[in-house]
């Protein structure tokens, strides 16, 4: 095969790897990316009991998997805070990691510091969604930060 010819074909290949599944980045609304990152949290406040002493989510420019960056595309981080007793911080911790394991997420953080303190991180995998625990012994609570992969928006921003 000739060099150009070898060139074309790659060049398609390249192009059509683009089109599969976890090539480009995914059209959805900032709406839509705020509901699901507040329903991670949701879900992760009603296994802990209590309520957010603080939560918010906040949307932020994003580079795309393929390097696609554009005014349009775009990320959702959720900040929230409950508050948790010392000494249940690392059981909880624990009580989460059995939890996202059994969902068959990766836990790409786990780590222990202090009496009572711990951090734990999980990527959702499918979705792309990374969830992260860390404690606070004072005062005593518990940060919960959501970040989504990044979108386009279907319209512009």
């Amino acid at each position: 095969m000739r060099i150009s010819t070898r060139l074309a074909v790659v060049a398609v290949l390249t192009a059509l790897a683009g089109c599969t599944n976890g090539g480009a980045v995914d059209t959805k609304t900032e709406a839509d990316v705020n509901a699901i990152v507040r329903q991670y949290a949701e879900d992760i406040r009603s296994t802990i009991g209590g309520q957010f002493t603080k939560q918010g989510e906040s949307s932020m420019a994003c580079t795309g998997k393929l390097g696609e960056t554009s005014d349009d595309v775009y990320s959702v981080q959720g900040a929230y805070q409950i508050t948790l007793a010392p000494e249940k911080q690392l059981p909880t911790l624990a009580q989460f990691r059995e939890q996202w394991k059994a969902k068959g997420w990766k836990i790409t953080e786990d780590e222990t510091f202090g009496e009572n303190r711990g951090k734990l991180s999980a990527s959702t995998g499918d979705d792309g969604y990374e969830l992260n625990l860390t404690t606070a012994k004072t005062p005593e609570w518990l940060a919960v930060l959501i970040y989504s992969p990044c979108y386009k928006s279907p319209t512009p921003r």
